[in-house]
Parts: structure tokens; C-alpha cells; sequence
């Protein structure tokens, strides 16, 4: 998820209404100045869906983690749709295959959302600079931390 830039004029139009967003705060679902879409994903149909996806999208910040669809975080095919067009958008920033899948897998790891969603800005794309990789620990564990460096259960350092 991107944490969208707000323009002065978008901060000073907000500072208006911040005691309506502090209140806001302390009764939405997720503490947050936002709340749930008050219907259920397959309520719509795949098109409504799509848009709405992009709409929260663009808005940025938590809203695409609290502010979708009601039942996104309690059924697994809302949650699965809703992870889908997460990993489709940000599989389009990742140029590398392996990093990609890594990243952003295909098959749902978990519940999405379960784990706070990383709000960022260019976190994926970094992954594209040529200094940059990563070692994927869960098939070949951390076996210690030395002062260059780490060395995994199979004797290779990093």
C-alpha cells in the first residue's frame, strides 16, 4: 500500500475538519479516520468491485486495508479478491521474477491483513536497483549473525 503525498492545499483543507477526524478515530474499526464500505464484497458485481478497488487504491494510505469492503477481513474470498488485486498492482512494480514471487506470491500466504500491510513509498521499487536483493529464509534458515554478515543453515553467507 502507498502513502499517498498531500499537497499543502489538501493538508490546510484537513485541518479544518480535524476534530471531526480525531472522533472519527476513536469509533472506526481500525482507529483509523476511515471505516469499512458498509456491504460485502460479492455484493457488487466484478466490475463495481474493481472500481471500487481502484478507487480506495488511489485514495492510498490504510484505507485499502480498513476501508474496502465490510466483510474483507472475515471472508476468505472477499479477503483472497481483495489480496489478488494487491499483488497484482504491486507485482507490476517488482521487475525481477524471482523477487517478485518472493514478494508479492500469487497464492495467498496468509489471511491478507492479518499481518499490518507495509505502508510505503517506493519499498517494491528499490527492490529493482542492482544493489539490492533479497535472501529468502524460508527454505534455507538463518544459522547466525556475524560481524559481515549472516550465514544460513546451509553454510553460504550473506
Amino acid at each position: 500500500m502507498r502513502r499517498r503525498q498531500l499537497t499543502v492545499a489538501e493538508q490546510e483543507r484537513a485541518k479544518v475538519v480535524y476534530p471531526e477526524l480525531f472522533k472519527l478515530r476513536e469509533t472506526s474499526f481500525a482507529g483509523f479516520h476511515y471505516d469499512w464500505i458498509e456491504k460485502n464484497t460479492f455484493d457488487d458485481t466484478p466490475e463495481q468491485r474493481e472500481a471500487t478497488y481502484e478507487r480506495v487504491w488511489a485514495e492510498g494510505g490504510f484505507r485499502y486495508w480498513v476501508a474496502l469492503y465490510k466483510d474483507n477481513l472475515f471472508n476468505p474470498e472477499a479477503n483472497e479478491a481483495s489480496y489478488a488485486f494487491w499483488a497484482e498492482k504491486t507485482r507490476a512494480r517488482i521487475g525481477d521474477p524471482r523477487l517478485r514471487d518472493l514478494l508479492a506470491p500469487l497464492v495467498m500466504p496468509h489471511y491478507f491483513g492479518v499481518k499490518r500491510p507495509c505502508l510505503e513509498d517506493d519499498y517494491f521499487e528499490q527492490f529493482n536497483r542492482p544493489s539490492v536483493d533479497l535472501v529468502d529464509i524460508s527454505k534455507n534458515g538463518i544459522k547466525e549473525f556475524t560481524e559481515t554478515g549472516i550465514t544460513l543453515e546451509d553454510g553460504t553467507h550473506q
